[in-house]
């Protein structure tokens, strides 16, 4: 794709994100030929249009497989700023390097495509995907580049619409604004304060796809309504539960028959957490 078709003022508003990433630790020490040219993949992004002071390197997976994300923070804060709209851009010295699991790579595609931020590699750049615009992983080399290439290719094909909608956004309103950013925090989710130039401070923080934003109530509203319930399925719930409890959370008793933790946040909404 021709860099002039897809880069706009609007990305290069953004930040540009450079993706480093070596399968072993291994392959960090001995690989040096490649990691210096991932990091040369700043002045590709200099070169594209963004400012220096707006490219950043994200390398804290060096020695990280991308079979998973487990493990892999830098890959999950790099899917948390995208999913806030931060990022105009992510480079990668082979897009595949992001994820070699085809169910993280098309989440991340779909991400992409609904927070309109590229992604590129040494010689391409390609847009972020709809759900409905997916395509099956090359059968020939497991690399799912070439059907994201042909589906890019053919803007006149006609898809089905989503069959279902997708849950974009969240927001809580609340008296304890400080107190509910500490509590959903706890469970994993990175907030970035928000200055908007009319309405008050909040909070948001990424959700997979999805932003939760936490708004202050005005002085003198009434208590939110308590009758919202949230679940999440979270990687660490046993120590996640042992934090909450030593904050002095009650934790309730599971309501259903699996592996229930079952809370309430600063406010009195009950919180059913389980184990990813």
């Amino acid at each position: 794709m021709n860099a002039s078709e897809c880069i706009t003022p609007f990305h290069l508003g953004r930040q540009a994100l450079i993706y480093i990433r070596q399968s072993s630790p291994h392959q960090a020490l001995t690989n040096q030929e490649s990691l210096k040219l991932q990091y040369a993949l700043r002045q590709r992004a200099q070169q594209h249009g963004w400012a220096a002071a707006a490219i950043e390197v994200i390398d804290s997976d060096l020695g990280c497989t991308a079979s998973t994300t487990e493990g892999r923070q830098g890959f999950k804060d790099l899917v948390a700023r995208v999913t806030l709209g931060q990022v105009g851009i992510i480079f990668a010295y082979d897009v595949t390097r992001l994820a070699r699991n085809c169910t993280d790579w098309y989440q991340l595609l779909d991400l992409c495509g609904y927070r309109h931020c590229l992604v590129g590699d040494q010689d391409r750049l390609l847009r972020g995907m709809r759900p409905h615009a997916r395509q099956a992983q090359d059968p020939e080399d497991g690399n799912p580049l070439r059907e994201v290439r042909k589906a890019r290719a053919e803007p006149q094909r006609r898809v089905a619409p989503m069959a279902f909608p997708l849950l974009k956004l969240i927001v809580l309103r609340t008296h304890r604004l400080n107190e509910l950013k500490d509590f959903y925090t706890t469970l994993g989710i990175q907030f970035v304060e928000e200055r908007p130039a009319k309405g008050p401070i909040h909070y948001a923080g990424a959700i997979g796809s999805a932003v939760l934003e936490l708004y202050p109530l005005p002085r003198g509203a009434p208590d939110p309504d308590k009758s919202v319930r949230l679940g999440f399925a979270v990687s660490n719930l046993g120590s996640i539960a042992s934090e909450l409890g030593s904050t002095g959370i009650r934790i309730g008793p599971s309501e259903r028959n699996s592996p229930v933790v079952v809370i309430k946040d600063p406010d009195g909404r009950v919180i059913e957490l389980t184990q990813e």
